[in-house]
């Protein structure tokens, strides 16, 4: 990937738990040496160095809301309604990324798109169309809420 001064990026890092966490900012400069960044994250006065494999282009498909449902009462694989709120959620992670969302319909009560994957909307965003899925796993306990192209069978 060639990245260019004043991209945006995503910057993922790890919790103390393990799970991902996604930070946004613009690219300052990669090294001399190809294997880090200077990221000015958002929200932070300093630049930070940053490994160049732990950024990615801002680009809708790179949004993912990751949510550990470890402490959750209720698996949101079995609630309509937590289900709509990982929409919302969604929603504003994409927001802080930068992207700019359109048309964006919740899909009734959610859609079973596999064992473990619900389809929850569709949206446009830079006039593509896409399926904003959400993907539960057991281990660890999580949910992935991403957005993926999306093209009807005629």
């Amino acid at each position: 990937m060639m990245f260019r001064t004043g991209d945006r990026v995503r910057v993922t890092r790890r919790s103390p738990d393990g799970a991902h966490v996604f930070e946004y900012g613009f690219l300052e400069r990669i090294d001399s040496g190809r294997t880090h960044a200077i990221v000015l994250l958002d929200d932070e006065l300093s630049p930070q160095r940053v490994a160049l494999a732990d950024i990615a282009p801002i680009a809708i498909a790179t949004v993912e809301l990751c949510i550990d449902t470890n402490h959750m009462e209720t698996a949101p694989s079995g609630e309509p309604a937590l289900r709509d709120e990982l929409v919302v959620l969604w929603q504003a992670e994409a927001e802080q990324a930068g992207i700019n969302v359109e048309n964006l319909i919740i899909l009734p009560m959610g859609s079973r798109a596999g064992l473990d994957t619900w389809a929850l909307a569709e949206l446009h965003a830079g006039g593509v169309r896409f399926l904003l899925r959400a993907r539960f796993t057991v281990a660890p306990p999580t949910v992935h809420v991403h957005a993926v192209p999306h093209y009807p069978l005629n």
